[in-house]
């Protein structure tokens, strides 16, 4: 893993967006790297939402970058039909922009800008080794955080 990779303590064992919200509060951009797909990223991007029309909202991030790796992400539909019902309108915008499901880095633009996807297709540990960010937040395919999403 590239160096450059210093995560900051997370401090619960489960994904909150109260727990989000406090672990982000102030910072200008917030990285978070998800190893395999899962409904993690559009409850991220909704609590972002919801947050910027709080009275919080100076304590938001001005930009989510979500670092997702996977070998064989959901095609658009699956993205539409696993969709908790409360996100559809997030899940319509992503699958509206998900890209060809072909090798590589692949960058979406949502939420008018403020959240920046980068898609990573392959293998994850490669992928982990060419990653070159400064991640904020770990959501691993065997870690406890990522589990309690299943």
């Amino acid at each position: 893993m590239n160096s450059r990779m210093t995560p900051a303590a997370f401090p619960s064992a489960s994904l909150t967006d109260d727990a989000l919200r406090r672990h982000w509060r102030g910072r200008a951009v917030y990285t978070i790297l998800q190893t395999g797909y899962s409904a993690a990223f559009l409850q991220a991007w909704a609590a972002l939402c919801e947050q910027a029309d709080d009275a919080d909202a100076a304590d938001t991030p001005q930009r989510l970058h979500y670092l997702l790796i996977d070998a064989a992400p959901p095609t658009a539909q699956q993205l539409r039909a696993t969709a908790p019902a409360s996100m559809n309108a997030l899940a319509d915008e992503l699958a509206n922009a998900w890209p060809p499901l072909t090798p590589g880095y692949h960058r979406l633009l949502l939420g008018q800008g403020r959240v920046m996807l980068t898609l990573i297709i392959g293998d994850v540990a490669a992928s982990l080794a060419q990653a070159d960010a400064r991640v904020d937040l770990f959501l691993l395919h065997d870690d406890a955080v990522w589990n309690a999403q299943q």
